[in-house]
């Protein structure tokens, strides 16, 4: 995923969400946090109430393992497609979360 001739190395979670596939630590001059993210299309399945608790777990592994000492990288898929980027309304309660 990166190239050879960068410094990059993963940084260990503990109790990560499904969605949080991978956390490295980019090392140029300065020191990068790339989080990849992938969450799942809403599934039948789950209810409302356990994509609301999937995305809160995302969100507080995100704010516990931000990089306080550098820039922090946020990419990936996030399945939020209410979201109108736009005009930055969102109007669902998982897409508000989002946020």
């Amino acid at each position: 995923m990166i190239n050879k001739k960068f410094k990059a190395v993963q940084v260990n979670m503990l109790d990560t969400p499904d969605s949080l596939e991978m956390c490295v630590d980019l090392i140029l001059p300065q020191r990068f946090r790339i989080f990849l993210i992938y969450r799942p299309c809403v599934r039948h399945s789950i209810t409302g109430d356990d994509e609301l608790s999937d995305l809160t777990h995302m969100n507080d592994c995100l704010d516990k393992y931000c990089n306080s000492f550098g820039p922090n990288v946020i990419v990936g898929d996030f399945n939020c497609p209410n979201i109108n980027w736009s005009t930055m309304q969102r109007p669902e309660l998982i897409s508000r979360k989002f946020f």
